[in-house]
């Protein structure tokens, strides 16, 4: 098998409202777009996600719920500069702090209650 691409599409409830995080604050553009569906792309180095309605036809029945109890893990190239940025913007569920285990992160959540863990590994493991 060979992959093309590796993404998370997640059920929410507006996918242009949280699309509108992932575009105004992480600098993502939308290469898809629609009511229903918003499909996401970094600026910098192609990472992708997927917004979609939760009651859109395409999500298969007994599954039409909004995200709940997963990460959407961000490493960015310096955790400092990105707590800065993002720390008075949205709702902090966690904030920064270097963790035991070598990592230093912090967790905010996005419109759609999606929850971004932010993430710099600090110490090597």
């Amino acid at each position: 098998m060979n992959i093309k691409a590796l993404y998370p599409v997640i059920c929410v409830d507006k996918p242009m409202e949280s699309a509108k995080f992932f575009i105004e604050i992480l600098g993502f553009k939308a290469i898809f777009e629609q009511d229903w569906y918003v499909h996401l792309l970094s600026s910098d180095n192609g990472q992708q996600i997927g917004l979609v309605y939760t009651s859109h036809e395409s999500v298969p029945v007994g599954h039409v719920s909004a995200v709940q109890g997963c990460f959407v893990t961000i490493e960015p190239e310096n955790i400092d500069e990105t707590w800065n940025l993002i720390k008075d913007k949205v709702e902090i569920l966690h904030p920064l702090k270097t963790e035991s285990w070598g990592q230093k992160h912090f967790i905010c959540l996005a419109p759609g209650n999606i929850m971004i863990d932010f993430v710099e590994m600090v110490n090597d493991i």
